[in-house]
């Protein structure tokens, strides 16, 4: 039974900046931080907007985040159904890599994703829209949990980059042309999510937060014991009036609109979804810097400020690799290919528009 209230608060972040935090000690999940209470499911149950230290252990949990749309969990279990015929390998099952690029979406990634090509230790993780500007030569993976992407992105791409999907991501991942598809189900509490940890106890267990790249942190840090991350295009708002590097800002009524600081103190739109996600990451960050990983935010841009070191990315990859001077596995012709396929892409998104 799901409990109304954290059982024991303990001491917040001595640098935390959220207020709303409370960092509680489970005696069986161990501890974590409740960022806010959403309120009870359509099952009457109390759900809780989570935030769990990635080196303890994983469990399915009454405390583990989900969502309360009914429309949104029905698409969910609509999306298993289709997905479970092709869940067959676990995404738990994969190398280790020290260093991982956690690569997004945002504004700021058409800035300096060219720097994602000399890169030659570690491996290079996109989400999301990011096949449709990285060349997919580069991106050893790609992540989506999203239950209602049309596939557009990667549609008959992907040969190189393996795929690591929710049993619930919508089923247009199979359009895309994947080197192989590996699968995981969140630790959330829910009908549909109980039955898929039950019909595939192989699968490996991630934590399931407000947006992608959170399952992603979760995967890098369980699955892939990264002690290095780098962050690329989290500029979790909208400067220059973008909401994505091929998506324009368009305001929306229903949408809450505010103005926030960036990196490096300038003024940049952002929305309260934004900042939510934001929280997300920085409690995630908090726990990460606890735990001895370093986290480089190389996005040059947004508004993760916290916990994280700034850098810009043409330094890290060089300094990474272990040498300014060595050059990326890719030929220049691969690289002018990708460059090519890249700004078509951008353009046909632009007439699209």
């Amino acid at each position: 039974m799901m409990p109304s209230r954290p059982m024991t608060v303990g001491d917040e972040p001595s640098d935390q900046p959220y207020a709303r935090w409370q960092v509680v000690d489970d005696p069986h999940g161990g501890r974590f931080i409740v960022l806010r209470v959403d309120g009870k499911d359509p099952a009457g149950h109390w759900v809780y907007r989570v935030v769990r230290d990635f080196s303890r252990p994983l469990e399915p949990s009454a405390y583990a985040s989900t969502s309360t749309d009914a429309d949104r969990l029905k698409r969910y279990e609509l999306n298993y159904v289709a997905n479970r015929p092709h869940v067959r390998l676990s995404a738990g099952d994969v190398p280790r890599s020290d260093v991982v690029y956690l690569v997004g979406s945002g504004p700021s990634l058409r800035k300096n994703w060219m720097h994602l090509l000399d890169v030659t230790r570690g491996v290079v993780l996109g989400v999301n829209q990011t096949p449709g500007l990285i060349p997919t030569e580069r991106m050893d993976y790609f992540m989506c949990i999203d239950y209602s992407l049309d596939g557009s992105h990667w549609r008959d791409r992907m040969h190189g980059t393996v795929g690591i999907f929710d049993v619930a991501a919508t089923p247009a991942v199979h359009l895309g042309s994947f080197k192989e598809k590996r699968w995981f189900v969140p630790a959330s509490r829910s009908p549909f999510y109980d039955k898929a940890r039950l019909a595939f106890p192989h699968l490996v267990m991630l934590e399931h937060g407000l947006n992608v790249t959170f399952t992603a942190l979760s995967w890098i840090v369980r699955v892939l014991k990264a002690r290095t991350i780098v962050l690329v295009g989290m500029d979790c708002s909208c400067p220059e009036s973008m909401r994505h590097f091929d998506e324009p800002l368009v305001f929306d009524a229903g949408e809450e609109y505010l103005v926030a600081k960036d990196v490096r103190g300038h003024a940049v739109i952002t929305n309260r979804i934004y900042l939510d996600m934001a929280e997300w990451h920085t409690g995630v960050f908090w726990f990460l810097k606890d735990a001895g990983i370093r986290v480089v935010n190389a996005t040059e841009g947004g508004i993760l400020t916290n916990f994280v070191e700034q850098r810009c990315l043409h330094d890290v990859v060089p300094e990474l690799n272990g040498s300014a001077s060595r050059s990326s596995g890719l030929t220049a012709e691969v690289a002018k290919s990708a460059k090519d396929g890249r700004d078509k892409r951008l353009e046909m998104s632009s007439r699209d528009r």
